[in-house]
């Protein structure tokens, strides 16, 4: 049982070189998903040897992912990227500015050597949005963050990387960090829905929800509501 477990795993891996033991729980367990933090991107010949020794035990599919929406939230840097623009900067400059500041993330991310990019954010806030937040988001018109999360999707499957739309069902309008706190709302709204709408039509294979108590829904959060997973799955249609 346990061993069937490990293929659904997503595990952060050592920053060193992987130790004997390492190998064999990785091996034994089944284990191929890891995401990888900026301390993986400090030594760019450990990095090279580690995704070595993990391609040599990994048989079948893997998800390598990082979290590269640029502005703050940029593990990759140097020598593979430059400080990148936050996303609420260059959500303003325009789509073909937007859409080379996209393929420039996406080019990072397969040049490492993984293959999924835990974004595009779809929740819907602007300048004023809590820190958490701020910087991180398209805007709050939710036709301009579905176009732009479209784009993004597309030029991520161009480049051969997969993106993960989140955080839903929305963390619009939340003033609580979810890191830290739990928040809640009434319900969801139609405007918050409208970019994953557009994101499960452009392909998104990936989804990540929110630890976000919807009322309507019943005392779970997002993470863990069957009823918040089942919208995404039958009234969004998403089959990732």
């Amino acid at each position: 049982m346990i061993r069937e477990l490990g293929v659904l795993l997503v595990l952060k891996p050592g920053d060193q070189a992987l130790s004997p033991e390492d190998r064999e729980v990785i091996k034994d367990f089944g284990l191929r998903h890891f995401i990888f933090f900026a301390s993986h991107f400090q030594d760019p010949e450990a990095l090279e040897e580690n995704l070595k020794a993990l391609n040599s035990l990994i048989r079948g599919p893997r998800l390598w992912m990082v979290d590269q929406e640029g502005g703050r939230v940029q593990r990759i840097g140097a020598p593979w990227s430059s400080k990148l623009s936050e996303p609420f900067q260059v959500a303003q400059k325009g789509e073909e500015t937007f859409r080379s500041w996209v393929c420039a993330l996406a080019q990072t991310v397969k040049a490492v050597g993984l293959n999924v990019n835990l974004a595009p954010v779809l929740d819907l806030a602007g300048e004023e949005a809590p820190e958490f937040l701020r910087g991180r988001t398209f805007g709050e018109e939710p036709e301009k963050v579905a176009r732009l999360g479209e784009i993004f999707i597309r030029e991520h499957l161009f480049q051969g990387v997969w993106p993960c739309a989140k955080h839903f069902p929305g963390l619009g309008g939340a003033l609580k960090d979810p890191h830290k706190v739990l928040p809640s709302r009434p319900e969801i709204s139609d405007r918050a829905l409208k970019p994953f709408r557009k994101a499960v039509a452009a392909g998104v294979p990936l989804v990540m929800t929110t630890h976000l108590v919807v009322e309507s829904f019943g005392p779970k959060p997002a993470t863990f509501s069957e009823s918040i997973s089942s919208l995404l799955k039958t009234d969004l249609a998403f089959g990732g």
